[in-house]
């Protein structure tokens, strides 16, 4: 991925999506992936909705360390 990159989070809604947004391999880009999609399906309702359960909160919240976890395991900054 190029530095400069840009990956729109509207891309991160579907695996067709992002597999279009990064359509090259990586190490763990199934789960990568996967998390992001989580994250990106919880946003909208956690940003703009109602109060949101207590599970979707700390679902998502695990989800996002998970994906800190893989950069940060790859030397990636944040």
């Amino acid at each position: 991925l190029d530095l400069s990159a840009d990956i729109s989070h509207r891309k991160l809604r579907s695996k067709r999506l992002l597999e279009e947004a990064m359509p090259y391999d990586f190490p763990e880009k199934e789960t990568l992936c996967d998390l992001l999609i989580r994250i990106e399906t919880a946003r909208d309702g956690l940003c703009y909705g109602r109060l949101q359960d207590e599970a979707i909160v700390e679902n998502t919240l695990k989800a996002f360390g998970d994906v800190r976890a893989h950069f940060r395991a790859i030397g990636a900054h944040e």
